[in-house]
């Protein structure tokens, strides 16, 4: 390696250690189950990390419900049916879910766990918040009004041991790991999230005038 490329590596992982302090290197999967990675806590990284949580939970969530009901027609018929879910769940998340979530992790599950641990009991408090309401939006577009309650009452069940799963074992650290080696771990991510950090309340000042 040469010189230059040598002090722009070590640029770069400047950039990311002063932007996320608990990052050390590459994270792996193993690292994101037994929560020696933990969720992004500065304002920029968690909105980026929050989007890409949510978008892919709706996305395999919204698949397989709308398979359930509407078997492989849901496919053709249905393309609308993303984003929709998609703005209901992140306005959700951001005006109801974050506000309790926020308090009971740090005044409780942040204090007295940790490892695995921690990591299932944050990812169960997300999905017993998200998912029965998320259930009651996704059943009135496919089913409609039609047998409503009964359809909630017998979907929210499966539907949170199935997020349940995908939380802790598949989407969660998917994300963490695209977050922390591609969005933020890497020179060009890393310095884009910097750049946005810093002109961030410029750009606000702008678009509030």
């Amino acid at each position: 390696m040469s010189d230059v490329a040598r002090a722009w590596k070590s640029q770069a992982s400047h950039v990311v250690h002063e932007l996320i302090p608990e990052y050390a290197g590459r994270v792996r999967y193993v690292d994101c189950i037994n929560g020696r990675v933990s969720r992004p806590t500065d304002m920029l990284g968690r909105f980026v990390f929050q989007l890409l949580m949510v978008a892919s939970m709706v996305a395999v969530m919204s698949t397989f419900n709308g398979v359930r009901h509407s078997g492989l027609d849901f496919f053709v018929h249905s393309h609308w049916f993303y984003p929709l879910v998609l703005f209901c769940a992140f306005l959700l998340r951001v005006l109801f879910v974050n506000r309790l979530t926020d308090h009971v992790i740090s005044a409780h599950i942040v204090p007295n766990l940790t490892g695995a641990l921690k990591v299932v009991s944050t990812a169960a408090l997300n999905v017993a918040l998200m998912t029965p309401c998320m259930t009651m939006v996704v059943t009135l577009l496919l089913q409609g009004t039609d047998d409503y309650w009964a359809y909630v009452l017998a979907t929210i069940p499966v539907n949170m041991v199935v997020a349940m799963l995908l939380n802790v074992l598949a989407v969660g650290p998917a994300v963490k790991m695209l977050y922390y080696n591609v969005v933020a771990g890497t020179e060009r991510g890393a310095r884009v999230l910097k750049f946005l950090q810093e002109n961030a309340l410029s750009w606000a000042a702008m678009l509030s005038i």
